[in-house]
């Protein structure tokens, strides 16, 4: 692991928003803004999706056992065969089992959540991944949460103090409706948002009047950041396995991202 920075401010991103529309891929792009930062920053990525796409869409092959829902899997076993009481701190013991599950890379750490089989077992898993940000987030310049889709995860609050929210809609009612709701949401929790991002993803020029006009009363934090287009290359790399880390520079979305990061001033 990189040396980690000791109570330095930090700045924590996710990126969110209907299932499908592409926010993994964004979240990714984002990852891959920051990793050309000079001097590299320490950057802790969270995967806090149960699909888990974040690594597939990295390269990474991850093994469920360095998972959180991978270790709350393995605890519940424990607690089956009365090895353990089942009145144990369950999210104590799964903190405390963090740095085991981390992955690291050389620009970036990462932490997956995945999911963990049977029932009953998201309450613990999402009260140690709010732990494990609280613990985490002070050694690194930048966290960025890849969220899980739709709505949910907000009831959980997983999240708890947010500096930047990225929520991605593709061009459908459904995801206009589910970016609304995330921002309604984020309000009703009383979720701590410093600013909110809309992106429009595989949109077309001729929409893009569409998606402002839509969030255009919805607060002086709330801004919409632009539209990105389709892209062949993410396809490409994606069917070959292959990180999104790789996308050149001047690739067209790729560079849409940089621009928006540099409006928002990360």
């Amino acid at each position: 692991m990189r040396t980690m920075a000791h109570k330095r401010r930090n700045t924590i991103l996710a990126v969110s928003g209907k299932g499908g529309v592409g926010k993994t891929t964004i979240s990714a792009l984002i990852l891959k803004y920051l990793t050309l930062k000079r001097p590299l920053p320490n950057i802790l990525v969270l995967d806090v999706d149960p699909d888990t796409n974040m690594p597939d869409v990295l390269g990474m092959r991850v093994d469920r056992a360095h998972t959180v829902g991978g270790i709350a899997h393995e605890l519940r076993e424990q607690i089956k065969k009365g090895k353990l009481k089942p009145n144990f701190n369950k999210a104590s013991y799964l903190e405390s089992k963090t740095f085991e599950i981390m992955i690291e890379e050389e620009e970036f750490d990462m932490i997956v959540m995945s999911k963990s089989e049977g029932t009953g077992c998201y309450c613990f898993i999402n009260s140690a991944m709010s732990g494990i940000i609280d613990t985490l987030q002070d050694g690194y310049h930048y966290v960025v949460i890849d969220t899980a889709a739709g709505l949910e995860h907000f009831s959980r609050r997983t999240m708890k103090d947010l500096d930047h929210l990225f929520i991605v809609t593709d061009p459908s009612k459904m995801g206009l409706k589910t970016a609304k709701r995330i921002i309604t949401m984020t309000t009703e929790l009383e979720i701590s948002v410093g600013n909110v991002h809309i992106i429009g993803n595989r949109f077309t020029p001729e929409n893009e009047s569409i998606l402002r006009k839509y969030f255009e009363n919805e607060g002086e934090n709330v801004d919409v950041l632009g539209i990105l287009p389709q892209d062949p290359e993410i396809q490409r790399l994606n069917l070959m396995g292959k990180s999104l880390l790789e996308i050149p520079i001047d690739n067209p979305l790729y560079q849409g991202i940089h621009d928006f990061m540099k409006l928002v001033n990360l």
